[in-house]
């Protein structure tokens, strides 16, 4: 049976700080975990996000 899997790119962002958005590939979750650990080390409220897969 096929399975349906979200392949869109991860968005790291943080509000009114668009210098420090980042996107990264749907499996590089290790990489998401880093970069958001970093931000929040540096006092940020990140916020990582995947567009929603819509069935047409």
């Amino acid at each position: 049976m096929a399975t349906i899997q979200n392949r869109s790119r991860i968005t790291v962002t943080v509000k009114n700080r668009p210098d420090v958005t980042r996107s990264f590939s749907c499996n590089a979750l290790d990489k998401v975990e880093a970069y958001v650990g970093e931000l929040r080390s540096k006092g940020f409220r990140p916020k990582a996000e995947q567009p929603r897969f819509k069935m047409r």
